[in-house]
C-alpha cells in the first residue's frame, strides 16, 4: 500500500511538470517554434520490467500505468509510451495527462496531425492551455497551415500578452509565410519580453 501511495505522489509531480512546463529558453537564436509542454526531464520508473509485470496483474491501476508512461517517453521509447498513454485514454478519454501527452509524443515522431487530433483533444477540456495551444500551432506549421498557427497564437497573445513563446512562434510564423514586417515586429517583442 505504501508503494501505490509514493506512485501517486510522484504521478501528481510529474503530471504538474507535464502540464506546466514552459520550454522558452534560449529562443533568440531558433529559427524553429519550440514545444511548449514537456514531459519530466527524469525517469520515475527505471524497473520496466518489473513494472509491466506489476500491470498485467492490476491492468486498471492507472496511476501507476501513467507513471511507467511517463517514464518510457523521458527515456525516450515513445513506442511504449503511446502504448501506455492510448490505454490510460481508452480507459478513460478525459484523462488530460493522457491525451496531452499523446499529443506531445505524436508531435515528438513528427506525427502532426495526430498530434493536432490530440491538442484538439486536451482543448475541448482546457480550452486555456496556452502551452498545448502554442505545440497545436507549431504543429500547424510543420503542415505548412501558417494561418491557423498565426490565428491560434494571437489568440494566445490575446489570453496572455506576455506568453514570450507565443510571440516567438508567431514571429516564426509570419516569417514563414513571407509576412517579414509582422515577423520583425513579434521578434522585437519577443526579445524585449525575453530581457524582462
Amino acid at each position: 500500500m505504501h508503494l501505490i501511495n509514493i506512485y501517486k505522489f510522484f504521478l501528481v509531480i510529474a503530471s504538474l511538470l507535464i502540464l506546466g512546463a514552459c520550454n522558452s529558453g534560449n529562443q533568440s537564436e531558433s529559427k524553429t517554434p519550440a514545444k511548449q509542454t514537456n514531459v519530466t526531464e527524469s525517469p520515475l520508473i527505471t524497473d520496466f520490467a518489473g513494472t509491466e509485470k506489476i500491470l498485467e496483474k492490476d491492468s486498471l491501476n492507472t496511476d501507476l500505468r501513467s507513471q511507467l508512461a511517463t517514464s518510457y517517453y523521458a527515456a525516450k521509447n515513445f513506442e511504449k509510451a503511446i502504448f501506455h498513454f492510448l490505454k490510460i485514454y481508452s480507459a478513460d478519454n478525459k484523462n488530460l495527462s493522457a491525451i496531452t501527452n499523446l499529443g506531445n509524443l505524436y508531435y515528438d515522431t513528427g506525427k502532426n496531425e495526430k498530434a493536432i487530433e490530440f491538442y484538439e483533444k486536451a482543448l475541448k477540456i482546457d480550452n486555456t492551455n496556452i502551452g498545448v495551444r502554442c505545440d497545436m500551432a507549431t504543429c500547424y506549421m510543420n503542415i505548412k497551415n501558417f494561418d491557423k498557427a498565426i490565428t491560434i497564437l494571437k489568440e494566445n497573445i490575446q489570453m496572455n500578452d506576455k506568453h514570450i513563446q507565443s510571440h516567438h512562434n508567431l514571429a516564426i510564423a509570419y516569417k514563414q509565410s513571407g509576412k517579414q514586417k509582422e515577423a520583425d515586429e513579434e521578434m522585437a517583442i519577443f526579445e524585449k519580453l525575453k530581457q524582462k
